[in-house]
Order: structure tokens, then sequence, then C-alpha cells
């Protein structure tokens, strides 16, 4: 499994400039289809799940590149639902190839079907049945 979280305005690139800070917070991805409700912990609190990796290394100045990625194989279908939670207990200073910006703290989400999240061909069609949700306080 290999996914980004695509944040508006820096869709797929994006590197925060403190990596305990990202950390800091928690990461789940929740695989939902009409016979299975899955959630994966990929980091909380400082700690990043057994097996689980970034993608890429820290930064000499201290950024990640936010990207997870971890060799164990899901079961999945293009029809899959997947919704990756980021809960950000700071406000996050991050850079995009185009931009910089913040990241408030609260709860981030991404919602969209397997064939768009995952990280390999997509249908840019398919994209736009996606959408991007913020709760939590800021």
């Amino acid at each position: 499994m290999y996914f980004k979280l695509p944040i508006e305005g820096a869709q797929f690139h994006w590197k925060f400039l403190e990596a305990d800070a990202l950390l800091a917070g928690e990461l789940t991805l929740r695989i939902i289809n009409k016979d299975r409700d899955q959630t994966f912990v990929v980091f909380r609190a400082g700690t990043i799940a057994d097996r689980w990796q970034m993608i890429g290394t820290t930064d000499r100045d201290g950024g990640v590149y936010f990207g997870f990625s971890t060799t164990d194989r899901f079961l999945t279908a293009p029809s899959d639902s997947l919704i990756i939670t980021l809960t950000a207990a700071n406000d996050l200073l991050g850079q995009g190839t185009y931009n910089e910006g913040v990241l408030p703290a609260g709860t981030w989400q991404m919602t969209g079907t397997y064939s768009v999240l995952y990280g390999g061909l997509w249908n840019p069609f398919d994209y736009l049945g996606g959408s991007i949700h913020q709760g939590g306080t800021s």
C-alpha cells in the first residue's frame, strides 16, 4: 500500500517542514466496501506504526515529504471507498511545489475511490468525484 495526501492547492506534492510536529498527530487509512470496513493507523502520537514508513527520508532541515507506504498487502477493489484522516495536533508549516502555507491544527480528511487515491494510474474524471473535507478545531 502506498499513498500521499492531496491537500487543496498542493495536489500530491507537499513537504511538512517539521516532521516531529506532523507525527505528533494521527494518520489513519480506512478502506470501506459492502463486505468490510477496516481502519489502519499509520502513525499516532509520534510513533509510526509497525511495517509503515515515510516515503523518502527526513530532510536535513527536519522536513518530511507527505507520503507513506507499507509492504503489507490489502485486499482492495476499484469500487472501494478510502478515507485518509490526518489529525494535526499543531499548526503545520508546509511547502508545496509552487506555494507555502500552514495546515491549521484539526482533523482533515480526503475521501475518494481506491482508483483515485492509491498513487497509480487514475482517470482525471474519477478525481472529480473525490472531495476534501476539514473538521475539528482550527
